[in-house]
């Protein structure tokens, strides 16, 4: 088989050349197409009542279902269906043209229904279908029927021209979100120390450990900044659905808790060493402590002792060890 330049298909043969037009070819495959088509239905209103058309399948086209059917027929909203019935009719090919499926019903057009969150900052919603000859409701009958109710604030409109494209009901969809407000931050403590303060040896430049010095005590001097506060932050307002304000939750002040020899600041602000000494960071309070204390000797437990107020040792300054 070889194709002609004429825009024929070319057999040979012995008998001769048969020649197919490509025009009829077309018409042919139009033709078997035209065997081969799949069934629909519409739903019919009418004075009388409801009527279910459908028309029949051909050849190897698909057959209308039943299932397609009741969900076009619940998305309606038709009332007082004898679905059993229906089904038997359907698939037994009992309606060859159309088929009487309920009273005239009364005409309604599609509504919205919301749903609203608890703290007024989302609002959900659907689309309950029309009844009889009922109409949907469009983009800006969805947008005027929010506002109506005083949802003014934060309309996804994209959202709501989606819903108002769809012609079936099929789950809410979030049309409408707030602004949540922004909740304070509480007032923080800043310590100018090191209030957890461990022993370690010190770390030398070129890498070697000293194992005399170990950071036992942090040194103040009267009148040295110890903490100081940032205060509470305020947080930002937000706003709900219906255009209300939110107020934010404000943040909770802390107090700077100086014990002995601290003073702090006539505003709470801040706080300073009253004398020379030791801060340490106890039971939730600043203390400066003017005397250190060894209980036992001054060696490998406590490093070399470097205090700006008055020692006292209980043992003995072993060799190699100083204060």
């Amino acid at each position: 088989m070889s194709e002609d330049k004429g825009g024929f298909i070319k057999h040979n043969s012995k008998h001769g050349d048969k020649r197919v037009d490509n025009d009829e070819a077309t018409i042919e495959s139009a033709e078997k197409i035209a065997e081969n088509l799949d069934g629909y239905f519409t739903i019919d209103y009418r004075e009388d009542g409801i009527y279910l058309v459908i028309v029949p399948h051909k050849g190897y086209g698909k057959k209308v279902e039943f299932k397609d059917v009741k969900a076009h027929i619940i998305d309606r909203n038709i009332e007082n269906v004898d679905f059993y019935d229906l089904k038997e009719k359907i698939y037994e090919s009992d309606i060859k043209n159309e088929v009487r499926i309920a009273d005239p019903q009364k005409k309604q057009d599609a509504k919205l229904e919301i749903r609203i969150s608890e703290d007024k900052m989302k609002i959900y919603a659907t689309i309950l279908p029309p009844r009889g000859m009922g109409k949907w409701l469009d983009y800006e009958s969805l947008i005027s029927w929010l506002k109506e109710k005083g949802i003014i604030y934060g309309i996804k409109s994209k959202t709501v021209e989606n819903l108002s494209r769809r012609k079936k009901q099929d789950g809410y969809m979030l049309v409408a979100e707030g602004d949540k407000p922004v909740n304070g931050e509480d007032a923080k403590i800043k310590y100018n120390f090191n209030k957890d303060r461990k022993i370690a040896p010190t770390i030398m430049e070129d890498g070697m450990v000293d194992h005399k010095n170990l950071n036992l005590i942090e040194n103040v001097t009267k009148g040295q900044l110890l903490a100081y506060k940032i205060p509470p932050q305020p947080g930002k307002a937000g706003k709900n659905v219906f255009g209300e304000k939110v107020e934010p939750r404000p943040g909770k002040d802390v107090k700077i808790s100086g014990g002995r020899n601290v003073e702090i600041s006539d505003d709470g602000m801040s706080c300073y060493a009253a004398c020379d000494g030791q801060v340490v960071y106890i039971r939730n309070k600043i203390d400066v402590l003017p005397v250190f204390e060894v209980q036992g000797d001054v060696g490998t437990s406590t490093g070399n002792i470097d205090f700006l107020g008055s020692v006292i040792v209980k043992g003995n300054v072993r060799g190699g060890f100083r204060i």
